[in-house]
C-alpha cells in the first residue's frame, strides 16, 4: 500500500521495465512517477525519460 504512493519505486520500476523492454508497464510506471513527483527538474527528466520509450 505504501509503496503506490512513493515516487522512486515508480521510477525505478519503469526504468527496470523499460530496459528489458516491457514498455507498456514502463510507460505507465513513468506515467505514475511524474504525477507523484513535485520537482519539476525531476519531473522533466522523467518525461524525457518516458518519451525515450517511443525511439
Amino acid at each position: 500500500p505504501q509503496l503506490a504512493t512513493y515516487q522512486p519505486y515508480w521510477a525505478a520500476r519503469a526504468d527496470l521495465l523499460a530496459r528489458i523492454g516491457v514498455r507498456l508497464e514502463a510507460d505507465r510506471a513513468y506515467e505514475l512517477a511524474i504525477g507523484l513527483e513535485s520537482d519539476p527538474a525531476v519531473r522533466r527528466f522523467l518525461q524525457r525519460q518516458r518519451e525515450q520509450l517511443e525511439a
